[in-house]
C-alpha cells in the first residue's frame, strides 16, 4: 500500500513534517496500529525482548550482554528499548555474537542520530532496524507498546526504584507473554518486588529460553570479551 494512503490521515503539519523525514532517507510504516518512523530492515520473525530498566550494575551489564550473547548465536533476532540510545552491553553482545538487533525509543531518529551515531551505524549494519514513535510527536507509551507488541517473550534486567504501569514487563505479563527478569535485577526494590509477585528469575538467556542451544561460559580460551572478562560458547541438543 502507498504511503499517500496513510499521509492523508493526519493534520498538515504532521504530514509534512513525516515527508521531510522520508525525503532525509527515513521510512515509515504502520505498526501495530501505530505510525512509525524508522531506518534499516524491520523484523520478519518472532523477537525476544532483551532490556534494562533503570541504570545497570556490573552484575546487570554482564548478565545482558552474555543474554544477548547467547541468543545472537541462536540466530534469535532481539529487540530492546530506550529513550536514546541501546545499552552498550546489549549492542556488543549482538556484535560478538553476529545477531539482529531492533531498537525501538521514543526519540526522534535525527536526535538518536546526534546522540548514538556509532551506534545506530552498528545495529542497521547488524541487519537490524532503529524504529521511532514519534512520527506525529514525542509519546513514551507509544513507544512502550511497540516493543511490547513485537515481542514475543521478554527478559529484563529491572535496576529501578519503581516501574510505571505501562512499562513493557507489564504489558508482556497482561498479554500472556513469558517474561523474566535477570538475577542481579534483586539488587533493586522494583526487581525484588516482582520477584516476590512471582516472576521468575533467570541468569541469562540459555536459561531462560526452552529452545536456547548456546550457553556462554567463562574461559582462558574463550572467542568473545566484555569487562575483561572471557567467555565461550557450548551448543548443546
Amino acid at each position: 500500500m502507498k504511503i499517500e494512503s496513510f499521509l492523508f490521515l493526519f493534520d498538515r503539519k504532521d504530514r509534512e513534517s513525516i515527508q521531510r523525514e522520508i525525503e532525509n532517507g527515513v521510512s515509515f510504516a504502520v505498526i501495530g496500529g501505530v505510525p512509525v518512523l524508522y531506518m534499516g530492515n524491520l523484523p520478519e520473525q518472532s523477537l525476544v525482548m532483551i532490556s534494562s530498566f533503570g541504570t545497570s550494575t556490573l552484575a546487570g551489564a554482564k548478565e545482558l550482554y552474555v543474554s544477548t550473547l547467547e541468543a545472537a548465536i541462536d540466530r534469535v533476532e532481539i529487540i530492546t528499548y530506550g529513550d536514546n540510545s541501546c545499552p552498550s552491553s546489549i549492542l556488543q553482545g549482538i556484535d560478538d555474537g553476529g545477531g539482529r538487533l531492533h531498537f525501538v525509543s521514543a526519540a526522534g531518529i535525527r536526535r538518536i542520530l546526534e546522540r548514538s551515531i556509532g551506534k545506530v551505524r552498528k545495529i542497521l549494519l547488524s541487519g537490524g532496524s532503529i524504529i521511532s514513535s514519534s512520527a506525529i510527536g514525542y509519546d513514551r507509551t507509544k513507544a512502550e507498546y511497540l516493543v511490547s507488541f513485537l515481542s514475543s517473550s521478554v527478559l529484563s534486567y529491572v535496576g529501578a526504584r519503581h516501574l510505571h504501569v505501562s512499562n513493557p514487563l507489564f504489558r508482556a505479563l497482561d498479554e500472556g507473554k513469558d517474561v523474566s527478569i535477570l538475577r542481579s535485577s534483586l539488587q533493586s526494590r522494583a526487581g525484588r518486588r516482582l520477584a516476590s509477585e512471582g516472576c521468575p528469575v533467570s541468569s541469562s538467556f540459555s536459561s531462560f529460553s526452552e529452545f536456547s542451544g548456546n550457553v556462554v561460559y567463562h574461559s582462558e580460551e574463550g572467542r568473545y570479551s566484555f569487562l575483561d572478562e572471557r567467555y565461550d560458547s557450548f551448543r548443546f541438543g
